[in-house]
């Protein structure tokens, strides 16, 4: 696994129908790839090597892409471990 600064942790929420769990699962998928992030589990983070905090706009905007559809998560969090801080929007 490499080093990052930044990753999100988004937990889709079990009680989604059929058709709510195909979209947000699209949606993530399509941001994942243009962003180029890898996926362990739960957690999204940039893929390849990073370097200093270059990170950070990729994660960030995937995070804020995902926040505009929160009512597809149990749970959706934002972690700076550069700061090691960490923002939960569900």
């Amino acid at each position: 696994m490499n080093t990052y600064h930044f990753k999100v942790v988004a937990r889709v929420r079990e009680d989604l129908s059929e058709g709510q769990r195909a979209f947000i699962e699209k949606e993530m998928a399509l941001w994942q790839e243009k962003f180029k992030l890898e996926r362990e589990g739960e957690a999204y983070y940039k893929a390849g090597e990073v370097r200093g905090l270059d990170d950070f706009g990729a994660v960030t905007v995937f995070y804020c892409k995902l926040k505009k559809r929160k009512e597809y998560f149990k749970a959706l969090e934002y972690h700076d471990l550069w700061e090691g801080e960490k923002q939960v929007a569900v």
